[in-house]
């Protein structure tokens, strides 16, 4: 297990990021990428791959840790495409994640039971996708890369919707705890839903959304590495400004599970 890390600042969102291309609906716009809200969706026009491509500049060169979409509508069959350069026209890429899979490999071989899904190539199958277990995507770089310019791509051509729908964009640095968190660390899903009872035993439940939590102490840190990450992340995004957040960025089965959009 590699550490964990903690994504920011989401360079998405930057005052001073441009975000271009592909073809969006006027009232639906690629804007809509920078607001937190995941209901607050950016969407194409239609579902081809020219129309579903946000291009962004930063300004200037941006050194990048972790690419995720952490909400969309892509269908299990979808391939995602993102590329850094320093040139806007995205030639001598620094580093390009190539086409790859939206919903990745989710179960170790040996997990599944005879014919469930993933028995056979560990990967998300329609009926689970139909029933809602389904993850945002997350890549984590082999090493922080620079780059002024970013492209993202979605190959989707066979969405039900005929649109693409992309509720939030994370291309972002990140810090990763020199020695990670500390034992009895948790992971889990946290409900906010509600039950009432009747007199007669009725229960009755308001089911509200649940949200993957995560606590833990980086007891063995120096003044130094304190000041300059944790303590600069606090003052900045306080309560309410999201980081994204990665349980183990060696990962190659469950980073779906355990990275998340979080404040």
């Amino acid at each position: 297990m590699a550490n964990a890390m903690f994504c920011y600042p989401n360079w998405v969102d930057h005052s001073d990021t441009v975000l271009s291309g592909g073809s969006w609906e006027t009232a639906l716009p690629l804007s809509n990428l920078q607001d937190q809200r995941l209901a607050r969706v950016a969407r194409s026009t239609d579902d081809a791959t020219a129309s579903a491509i946000v291009n962004l500049d930063f300004s200037n060169q941006k050194y990048i840790y972790v690419f995720a979409i952490p909400s969309s509508n892509l269908t299990i069959d979808a391939l995602v495409k993102v590329s850094l350069s320093n040139n806007s026209d995205m030639s001598s890429p620094t580093y390009s994640t190539g086409w790859v899979k939206a919903y990745p490999v989710i179960y170790p071989s040996d997990m599944p039971l005879w014919d469930d899904p993933g028995t056979w190539d560990g990967y998300l199958a329609q009926d689970e996708y139909d029933l809602g277990e389904t993850y945002g995507w997350t890549h984590v770089l082999t090493a922080p890369t620079n780059g002024r310019y970013c492209r993202v791509e979605i190959d989707d051509t066979a969405n039900p919707d005929t649109y693409i729908d992309l509720g939030r964009l994370v291309i972002a640095s990140g810090y990763q705890p020199i020695i990670n968190f500390e034992v009895g660390a948790g992971l889990g899903w946290q409900t906010a839903s509600t039950v009432s009872e009747t007199d007669g035993g009725a229960s009755y439940h308001n089911d509200r959304p649940r949200k993957r939590i995560f606590n833990c102490v980086l007891i063995y840190q120096s003044d130094d590495e304190a000041m300059v990450h944790m303590w600069t992340i606090q003052r900045m995004l306080g309560t309410s400004t999201q980081i994204f957040f990665v349980f183990d960025i060696s990962d190659t089965v469950h980073l779906p599970r355990r990275s998340f959009l979080a404040t």
